[in-house]
């Protein structure tokens, strides 16, 4: 697999040559050489895991690393070593990949449940994968249905400028093909359309 689809595709066999050695699906555990690996959150609340990033030859990537060492007279010495270069993949595709195998391109693993912050959202039950028309027309019945109270202070031409920024976040991350960034998009792009409604739900009513 090239380093193109890293984020596009993914399987089970990529997985076990980034050093992901087991994955116990019933407990949600990853693990690599060295025992569990604990999910990291990142920005977006996403649970994620850490896997070895591969060259094209899917070889892994080491990087120079210079260790510093102070000798009892003062003076230091220095060792050049070497550290393998990583990467984070979703915790739900980590799942879904070594469970069903291929993730197909253009296909996302969505949270039926729309959450994602607390490990339980990550049992394979809360997860499908789908095309990226089913799960827009996903977000589209949510957007339908969700209510949200915007800040008091805030104008409807606020949220409609945050909402053209997402837009063109989303359009970026699609060519991309960065999955996970695509998704996160387009909850922003929920979540601005609904404060939107709101706004013009109030100015309607006055």
């Amino acid at each position: 697999m090239s380093r193109q689809n890293y984020a596009s595709e993914l399987t089970k066999d990529f997985l076990m040559q980034a050093g992901i050695t087991w994955v116990d699906v019933s407990t949600l555990t990853v693990y690599g050489q060295d025992g569990p690996r604990d999910p990291i959150i990142n920005r977006s609340g996403y649970l994620m895991i850490a896997v070895y990033d591969l060259d094209e030859n899917g070889n892994k990537i080491k990087l120079p690393r210079l260790y510093k060492y102070k000798k009892k007279d003062g003076t230091y010495s220095y060792t050049e070593s070497y550290v393998y270069k990583t990467k984070m993949i979703g915790l739900h595709r980590v799942l879904w990949a070594w469970k069903y195998g291929r993730i197909p391109e253009g296909y996302i693993i969505d949270h039926k449940n729309n959450k994602h912050y607390e490990l339980g959202d990550y049992a394979l039950d809360n997860l499908q994968c789908i095309t990226q028309a089913e799960n827009l027309a996903k977000d589209k019945l949510e957007q339908n249905t969700r209510v949200i109270k915007p800040a008091k202070y805030r104008t409807i031409e606020y949220y409609q400028a945050k909402l053209n920024r997402a837009l063109i976040d989303y359009e970026q991350a699609k060519k991309d093909h960065d999955a996970i960034k695509a998704h996160r998009k387009r909850s922003l792009i929920s979540l601005q359309k609904a404060k939107i409604r709101y706004l013009l739900q109030q100015k309607e009513g006055k």
